[in-house]
């Protein structure tokens, strides 16, 4: 027999073990799920064109961390808060008025957050429905603030 066929079956018996220990991962209810039905990769200030891979990584970590929070905890935990540069979006203090989505609801830009990567690595901005936190904007370089200045 060659050796390539005992590669080839190596692999397929690997596939096959690493596939029979995929199981899918149940709605988990008051935890954080995140969605991508608005995210918007087009705005001039947040097409993550300034993203580079390490931050891309960092983002899916934070995600991950995140889907095991409680929305509440998200929400009223101040220490939660303060750690992972959790708060509302306060639109008066920032570049735009809202993210401009009212069919979403009508209320949405009341119930919009933003959370960051790192102490100054950026911020991910969203809104939540019921458990679910829709990504909006991903923004590399905390832009949405009228505070912010290019580099």
């Amino acid at each position: 027999m060659s050796k390539k066929s005992k590669e080839e079956r190596e692999i397929r018996k690997t596939s096959a073990r690493n596939s029979q220990k995929l199981k899918t991962t149940p709605i988990k209810e008051g935890k954080i799920h995140f969605r991508f039905d608005y995210f918007d990769a087009t705005h001039t200030f947040f097409d993550g064109s300034k993203a580079d891979f390490n931050w891309a990584r960092d983002m899916m970590k934070r995600l991950k961390a995140l889907q095991d929070t409680t929305v509440d905890r998200f929400k009223t935990d101040m220490r939660f808060r303060k750690t992972q540069y959790v708060h509302p979006i306060n639109w008066d203090n920032a570049k735009l008025d809202s993210f401009g989505i009212q069919q979403a609801s009508p209320d949405l830009d009341e119930d919009a957050w933003q959370f960051g990567i790192s102490k100054d690595n950026g911020r991910v901005h969203g809104f939540f429905i019921e458990d679910f936190f829709y990504i909006v904007w991903i923004d590399p370089e905390h832009r949405l603030t009228k505070y912010w200045t290019p580099n």
